[in-house]
This record gives C-alpha cells, sequence and structure tokens, in this order.
C-alpha cells in the first residue's frame, strides 16, 4: 500500500495525515520516534528491542550461561595490587 498523501497547514506546523491501515502493517500503533534526512521522514516505534541499546543483553547472557560458554578467555595472573593491602 503507498497512498499519496498532500501535508496540511495546521498553525505553522504541517502535518501529514496517515492512513490507519498502512500504520498497523507497519506496527505502528503507539508512540513513534521521527527521523528525516533530505527528501526521506522515517518514523519508527518507541520502546521495540531494535531502538533501545543493549536490548536482549541480560537474556543472551542467561543463555550463553546455560550453554557454558561464559568461561574466561585469559587465564588470571598476579601482580602487586593482588600483593598489596587495599586502603579504602
Amino acid at each position: 500500500m503507498t497512498p499519496h498523501r498532500t501535508t496540511v497547514r495546521i498553525g505553522n506546523s504541517r502535518d501529514l495525515r496517515t492512513p490507519r491501515a498502512l500504520l498497523e502493517v507497519a506496527g505502528l500503533t503507539g508512540d513513534v520516534q521521527l527521523r528525516c534526512e533530505p527528501g526521506r521522514l522515517t518514523a519508527s516505534p518507541v520502546g521495540r528491542p531494535e531502538s533501545r541499546p543493549r536490548s536482549g543483553w541480560s537474556d543472551a547472557a542467561r543463555r550463553a550461561r546455560a550453554a557454558g560458554d561464559d568461561v574466561e578467555l585469559d587465564p588470571p595472573f598476579p601482580n602487586d595490587f593482588d600483593n598489596e593491602a587495599w586502603v579504602w
């Protein structure tokens, strides 16, 4: 579905009315984040995992732990810091 739309003047702003069916197909039924570049306006849903940095990391860590794939890659090595008493 690629309907043609014209912007509508509302005060000092312009509005772009979007058909409900188009929004539902795109999954844009709630709040959206708008991004723009010359000749293009992109709307993305707010709160979706792809819009949150590090989303899904905790699940990935749990899966790695369950698979035994969370081992240290480098063996520990002693140094002077380990041998001295810490002063807080």
